[in-house]
């Protein structure tokens, strides 16, 4: 997760080789709402994020 374009297309770049989806979330809310839906195996967070931070998000996983 993370709030900006670049990072997350960065990531998404490093993470396309395993061949698994991969879901991106621009806010802690929108990454717990995701999580709660299920089907997600790992999550990388950024610790600054608006709204509800990474650690934050950690806090309530």
């Amino acid at each position: 997760m993370d709030d900006r374009e670049d990072n997350l297309f960065a990531i998404e770049s490093l993470l396309r080789p395993v061949g698994r989806p991969v879901v991106r979330a621009h806010s802690g809310d929108e990454a717990l709402k995701t999580v709660l839906r299920g089907g997600i195996a790992v999550i990388i967070l950024d610790v600054v994020m608006p709204q509800m931070d990474g650690l934050e998000v950690l806090a309530y996983l």
